[in-house]
């Protein structure tokens, strides 16, 4: 709490004694198991003024962002509702894996506050995408399950606008932090047209749409998406593309698609993410400009990421940096300490230093690879 001393201050760690704790002086001490933590603290004279603290902590002797590859484990959802936050049952929501969920979330969404996801009895319904104007927390990683079919078939006319899952807008707040949430799609794994025309190809797990801005991403588990596990998407050249973007201690599985799919942003980390993907569509990881002339990826970075992934139609690398048609030069991008498994059967230009990670196509600048190894252990730790 800025301005007070430690003495007239309530401290408490959102997670409970797992998450570590604070002592009268005000100072944090770190639990033995790695992961992201909240630390808050509420004035004594006045309850009104309270204040919270991210902290991230990684293994014994290790920096934050300068892991080995391993992924830091991080915890399994928070333990109480976070302060100023409305609970989804309060709106209706059921979690019963019966009733349809969708405009419950919807109204508790509008509320304008942080939504709590409490533990359901089976899972949150929806049949439809639930756009998110604030932070989303989850007690334990509840899973919020797309209704079956919905991700299955249809048209791409709408642009998945009624299959994305969680969709950001127009977030130009501080910080929006979407933590501890299970996402599944319900996606069958079965196209529904020709290779190239498989709808509904946008039904995102998570979008965040330009010009959103300051979106933290993680300790979630997304899978089973016919389109991206997440995309972050810029269509309105009078905008501005997705900015200040992390994506971190994520497990990002069975995408139709990609993992994660940039098709325009900037200041974007990913790092500390399981990626797993056995169909062959697109590829994993995808900075996939369109030829619209305007759209660019820049100061992009990857860091520590564990890739376990089937060779990709066409091969491209299982992360592909594709520009193409008139748009401006993208870059930087940096990978690094990348491991895992990956064809290295590339029909693309390759980035050096990248174990054949990392292939290109049009016009890039600054893109670096090091410490990348296709080493095939794909062990990686996270709490289900």
């Amino acid at each position: 709490m800025v301005g007070l001393p430690a003495s007239e201050v309530i401290w408490s760690v959102r997670e409970g004694a797992a998450g570590g704790t604070v002592t009268s002086a005000g100072v944090y001490l770190a639990p033995p198991t790695a992961g992201t933590y909240h630390v808050d603290g509420t004035s004594v004279a006045d309850a009104s003024k309270v204040g919270t603290a991210t902290v991230l902590v990684t293994a014994a002797g290790q920096a934050p962002g300068s892991g080995t590859g391993t992924g830091a484990t991080p915890p399994a959802g928070g333990a109480t509702q976070p302060a100023g936050s409305v609970s989804v049952l309060d709106y209706g929501a059921k979690g019963d894996g019966v009733t349809d969920d969708t405009q419950a979330l919807r109204n508790a969404a509008a509320t304008g506050k942080p939504l709590w996801f409490p533990t359901p009895s089976a899972h949150y319904l929806i049949s439809g995408t639930v756009e998110l104007q604030n932070s989303a927390y989850g007690q334990n990683r509840p899973e919020i399950r797309m209704a079956p079919g919905v991700q299955n078939g249809g048209t791409d006319t709408d642009n998945g606008n009624n299959s994305v899952m969680f969709l950001v807008r127009n977030y130009q707040g501080a910080g929006m932090v979407i933590d501890s949430l299970h996402l599944n799609g319900s996606w069958n794994g079965q196209p529904t047209g020709s290779y190239f025309d498989n709808p509904p190809q946008w039904s995102h797990g998570l979008r965040i749409m330009g010009p959103s801005r300051n979106v933290t991403v993680q300790n979630c588990w997304i899978e089973n998406t016919c389109g991206d596990n997440i995309a972050l998407t810029w269509y309105q050249p009078a905008s501005a593309p997705p900015d200040n973007i992390v994506i971190q201690n994520n497990k990002l599985v069975n995408p139709y698609r990609c993992t994660i799919a940039l098709v325009g942003a900037t200041n974007v980390m990913v790092r500390n993410n399981y990626h797993e993907k056995q169909t062959d569509f697109v590829t994993v990881i995808d900075l996939e400009l369109d030829p619209i002339g305007y759209q660019y990826d820049r100061n992009i970075t990857f860091e520590n990421n564990v890739m376990n992934a089937a060779r990709q139609w066409g091969n491209p690398g299982a992360l592909m940096l594709s520009n193409p048609g008139s748009n401006p030069t993208s870059g930087p991008v940096t990978i690094t300490g990348t491991r895992g498994k990956w064809s290295t059967d590339l029909g693309v230009a390759i980035v050096p230093n990248s174990d054949n990670l990392v292939g290109y196509s049009g016009a890039w600048s600054g893109t670096s690879a090091s410490n990348n190894a296709m080493d095939g252990n794909t062990a990686w730790s996270f709490v289900q």
